[in-house]
């Protein structure tokens, strides 16, 4: 029997990444740009997209907060990337004069407009996120009245009772892991308002694989590849979705990572990937399972270029 590969529909990067990744290559290429050239973290969660701009010169900041990022930095150009940055950093940037561009995702922009919107009409924020997030980092910027949740024990343990409470969350997670959150919450606090804000192009992903990991749960003979940076976390959340149907859920940042002596034994094999996966790398692991079904491993040959396209 012939091995069927499926490669999902929806695969790559996502409005808000591509945009952050185009205005990031604009920056590069303006005439007489301020340099260093710097980025408050990766431009999105996939280290092959960060090597891109490495490898353009780029001082790509990996560690610490973004207001420590930015306390770092006294000259040139900085970049602000999809996850956001809070009001302080863009006010540091602006004392110490210096460039800067802001690649946030709309999506990310709005999220953070509605915190400060309920913030200033007297309202508590549990925001529902991952405490080294850079959008959870953001949401915590703006004081002791957003609060953050990261599990049911939190929202447990809560002991704040306020008149105007509302519930927001962190874009990239995943709508089954807020929902008991949520659920817990509304019925704890009954005057809370619930403002979900779950990142659309996520949220489309998470409720196909849900529907696919469903209807193949438990066979055997079906596994699932999940293409993406260990970083992200939309395509983590895939990936944990997957295993509450499927224990067969391979991992791979690329081609690499796969055992394909392992693999051949599935007779359906379908391939998902987060929304900071550069669609070449699923492209050419999709081409490897179609034309190498012999092969154990495999490197690739993909180019730099390759991962912005």
């Amino acid at each position: 029997m012939k091995q069927e590969i499926i490669k999902l529909p929806i695969q790559s990067f996502c409005f808000g990444v591509k945009n952050a990744i185009a205005e990031a290559g604009r920056i590069i290429s303006i005439p007489n740009t301020k340099l260093p050239i710097h980025m408050l973290g990766e431009i999105v969660h996939n280290k092959y997209v960060s090597q891109y701009f490495e490898e353009h010169n780029i001082i790509v900041h990996k560690t610490g907060t973004r207001l420590d990022m930015i306390n770092s930095i006294n000259e040139g150009t900085v970049i602000f990337t999809a996850h956001g940055v809070s009001p302080e950093v863009v006010n540091n940037a602006i004392n110490k004069k210096l460039t800067f561009f802001n690649t946030t995702c709309p999506f990310v922009k709005n999220s953070v407009k509605l915190i400060q919107k309920y913030l200033n009409d007297d309202y508590y924020i549990l925001y529902i996120g991952s405490k080294n997030h850079p959008e959870s980092e953001t949401a915590l910027s703006f004081g002791e009245r957003v609060v953050l949740i990261q599990n049911m024990d939190d929202a447990k343990n809560l002991s704040i009772n306020y008149p105007k409470m509302i519930i927001t969350n962190q874009t990239t997670m995943s709508i089954y892991d807020i929902f008991e959150i949520v659920e817990f919450l509304k019925k704890k606090y009954p005057q809370i308002l619930i403002m979900e804000k779950v990142c659309n192009a996520a949220k489309e992903r998470q409720e196909m694989i849900f529907e696919v990991a469903k209807k193949h749960q438990s066979k055997e003979h079906t596994a699932f590849i999940v293409v993406g940076d260990k970083n992200s976390h939309n395509t983590n959340k895939l990936a944990s979705i997957i295993k509450n149907y499927n224990d067969n859920v391979y991992f791979a940042e690329r081609i690499e990572d796969l055992d394909f002596s392992v693999l051949k034994v599935f007779n359906k094999i379908f391939i998902a990937s987060g929304t900071s996966t550069p669609l070449a790398i699923v492209n050419e692991i999709y081409d490897a399972l179609c034309n190498n079904p012999q092969e154990k491993h495999l490197s690739s040959k993909l180019t730099i270029n390759d991962y912005i396209k």
